[in-house]
């Protein structure tokens, strides 16, 4: 029998908490996003809710936990992916990729019922 590993409610709190630059990190992983997913789980907060799990566990708890929005992680991941620049050949990324071009909830939360509207 398979068992399905989920977060605990405390635990998922943080990581929606920290979702847009958790993706944002995770889009741009090769050019040193792996930098704020290094230091998130080096922090004593991320400590504090998770104790000694890694976060390749953390994450794919994270995504299996009922309340995880899929359509919200795909449209903010579309979003990212289509402000790479066109013609980079290699895995860099320039510094114009950083926390501040991160998308805010509420533009999330928009895109996500823009998307729900066109399959109705």
């Amino acid at each position: 029998m398979f068992k399905l590993y989920i977060l605990n409610e405390e635990q998922f709190a943080f990581m929606k908490k920290h979702h847009a630059q958790i993706e944002h990190s995770m889009v741009y992983f090769s050019s040193g996003g792996h930098d704020f997913i290094d230091g998130l789980e080096a922090s004593e907060e991320y400590k504090a809710v998770f104790g000694d799990m890694l976060w390749d566990d953390a994450y794919d708890r994270y995504e299996d936990t009922p309340g995880y929005d899929r359509s919200l992680k795909s449209e903010l991941r579309a979003k990212l992916l289509a402000s790479l620049p066109e013609n980079n050949t290699s895995d860099s990324v320039t510094s114009d990729h950083d926390s501040d071009d991160l998308l805010s909830i509420n533009d999330l939360i928009q895109l996500r019922d823009e998307a729900h509207k066109k399959v109705q």
